[in-house]
């Protein structure tokens, strides 16, 4: 007989689950599939047969019953013959597995990366088959500074697919300890600008003029030893810092193995607050530009613009050109605490124009984790050195609520182990008790 389905209602309480049903959740697929039930109730029917178990849907009735209980009513398609067990086991694959695939041009043309991980798409999946472009980047919301931190001087964490350090970039044992063997194909960082402003807890960011260039050329020493690819040092000067930064970006170009490319300059779209009446207002920064030596050869090409003698680089690998005018807004990047954050896109930027995905990315000034979040949405992956325990929780939080898998995968290491995020918290917030 052929089979016909048709619709009924039955109580939870009386439909039986299939015991070997091979299907199963992990915990934020179980948690999206909730959201949907929530906001749609249950749209697709699960079907049973005609002594009510269960042959596709267990999931959904599953969740359907901790939300609303046995008794709660519901739609299923029923046959109008008894499945034989040959049938039904058939059907019960046959009904996770025979599924189209996405297409997944269509879907980055029709939905931002948000809304797709908002509505249960992993963020790998999308990562491994979009093909990442400025417009895709996003801002995300930046949390707050916390008063109380689980992190420690000296802790390595792995957060994702990238790694921070809770460290001195001054310190060549802390590049060792955190990229290892890697080679980094870019650096993009923005060192901290001695405004003797209080940012941080950590660092005085007060140092006299002399020391302040010898800082900023200690953390390139350690940089070069690692780089197999390109730099991008974001500099600037304030009330108290007003010389410095052309002495550290000549020494950078004079002094090291660096090769000078350009001199970028990033628009941000408005001026900066003034406080004296010697500064002129300024929106813009200055982000130098240099590479090791061998990706300069490899992978960059000059040209000449027309019968002048301006000058542009091409990047032949990337296929793409590299202006030094870069017009990023810093809307919605400024923390409460702490307003030099710079947006997402200008990082983002310099590793679309200059690295492919899965390479190393490097910050050795993490701050509040903009670099790592550039990372992961460009599919990088992100070595980070911050100084201050405070932004290295900063960072994790910040990390979590972008991702949206309350820290599944954040892990301390320790000993050569992996030690979870929620585990470390517990045993913090024990102590504290």
């Amino acid at each position: 007989m052929k089979l016909e389905w048709h619709n009924e209602t039955r109580k939870l309480k009386e439909l039986v689950p299939t015991t070997y049903n091979p299907r199963k959740l992990s915990e934020q697929q179980y948690k999206d599939i909730e959201a949907s039930l929530k906001k749609f109730n249950l749209a697709e029917i699960p079907c049973i047969n005609l002594d009510n178990q269960i042959i596709a849907g267990h999931q959904r009735i599953k969740i359907l019953a901790s939300l609303y209980g046995l008794d709660y009513e519901i739609d299923v398609r029923v046959p109008n013959r008894q499945l034989t067990k040959q049938e039904l086991d058939e059907y019960l694959i046959r009904s996770n597995k025979n599924v189209g695939d996405w297409d997944f041009d269509i879907l980055k043309d029709n939905f931002d990366i948000s809304s797709l991980l908002d509505f249960g798409f992993d963020k790998n999946e999308l990562l491994k088959n979009f093909s990442i472009d400025e417009a895709d980047i996003v801002e995300d919301e930046t949390p707050e500074l916390q008063e109380t931190t689980i992190v420690r001087a000296g802790d390595i964490w792995e957060i994702g697919r990238h790694r921070i350090i809770c460290g001195d970039s001054q310190d060549l044992s802390v590049y060792e300890q955190l990229i290892e063997d890697k080679s980094i194909g870019l650096v993009f960082s923005s060192p901290p600008y001695n405004m003797n402003a209080d940012l941080y807890k950590n660092y005085k960011d007060n140092l006299e003029s002399e020391e302040y260039i010898k800082f900023n050329l200690r953390v390139i020493e350690n940089i070069e030893k690692f780089l197999k690819g390109f730099l991008f040092w974001n500099i600037s000067y304030n009330r108290k810092t007003r010389w410095e930064f052309l002495e550290i970006i000549y020494k950078i170009i004079k002094e090291t193995k660096l090769k000078f490319l350009e001199l970028i300059v990033w628009d941000k779209g408005h001026g900066m607050p003034i406080t004296t009446n010697t500064m002129l207002t300024r929106p813009y920064e200055n982000i130098l530009m240099t590479s090791s030596d061998g990706e300069l050869s490899q992978d960059i090409d000059f040209y000449f613009c027309g019968n002048s003698d301006r000058k542009a680089i091409f990047n032949k690998t990337k296929g793409k050109a590299i202006t030094n005018y870069w017009r990023v807004d810093t809307n919605n990047s400024q923390m409460k605490e702490h307003k030099a954050c710079f947006p997402v896109k200008l990082p983002a930027k310099a590793m679309l124009l200059t690295t492919n995905e899965t390479d190393f990315v490097l910050d050795v000034f993490l701050g509040s984790g903009t670099t790592l979040i550039a990372a992961e949405q460009t599919n990088r992956n992100c070595f980070g050195i911050e100084l201050d325990p405070f932004y290295c929780q900063l960072i994790i939080d910040r990390y979590i609520n972008f991702s949206k898998n309350n820290g599944d995968d954040v892990f301390l290491i320790k000993n050569d182990m992996k030690i979870k995020y929620s585990e470390v918290k517990a045993e913090k917030e024990l102590c504290k008790n």
